[in-house]
């Protein structure tokens, strides 16, 4: 889930087990001033997180 912090960051946290503990995983997502993102520690990146993402940037 891509959850917004303030105007131009947000956060997608999912998931992570190792050996059977949930340690999670999370990626930030910072809209730069052209309209395009800067992604730190990227999660699996998939379809639907591409998608979410880019509806945030330039239409």
């Amino acid at each position: 889930m891509l959850r917004q912090l303030d105007a131009s960051l947000w956060v997608d946290e999912v998931s992570f087990k190792l050996f059977g503990i949930d340690f999670g995983n999370r990626m930030t997502c910072i809209q730069l001033a052209d309209n395009s993102f800067w992604l730190h520690s990227p999660t699996k990146f998939d379809r639907t997180t591409h998608a979410k993402i880019k509806a945030k940037g330039k239409n």
